[in-house]
């Protein structure tokens, strides 16, 4: 399952490329399906919301490059809180070190697998 949703995903960024990179033209009627994408575009929405005459361009560039990162990392700073929280309410005692390492770890790879979608949706495909 998971290689025919990469294979679809793959499929589904070259036909949105296609007519800027390549110069061909898709049939009309996956031309219509693809043209979702122009409503779903980051750069679209990094637009909308970092007006061109306010941010320079370097900084509308440094803010699309660093989001996919930015929403990786707290994905996994959510996975922490929430098993320190978790471990912190469960533990009367005083804890050690270790179990807070430990603790910290599992936190970590809790969202794991939701990074790793957004880093395969975000990644362009080679």
């Amino acid at each position: 399952m998971t290689a025919k949703v990469k294979i679809l995903l793959g499929f589904y960024q070259i036909c949105t490329v296609l007519s800027s990179t390549y110069s061909a033209r898709l049939p009309d009627v996956l031309a219509r399906r693809v043209g979702i994408n122009e409503a779903l575009a980051f750069d679209a929405w990094c637009e909308a919301f970092l007006r061109p005459q306010c941010f320079s361009y370097s900084t509308r560039l440094l803010v699309f490059a660093f989001t996919p990162i930015a929403l990786i990392a707290s994905f996994l700073l959510v996975g922490i809180g929430v098993r320190v929280r978790r471990w912190l309410v469960a533990t009367a005692s005083r804890p050690t070190c270790a179990e807070a390492v430990d603790v910290v770890t599992r936190g970590m790879f809790d969202l794991t697998p939701a990074g790793l979608v957004l880093v395969f949706c975000f990644v362009p495909s080679i």
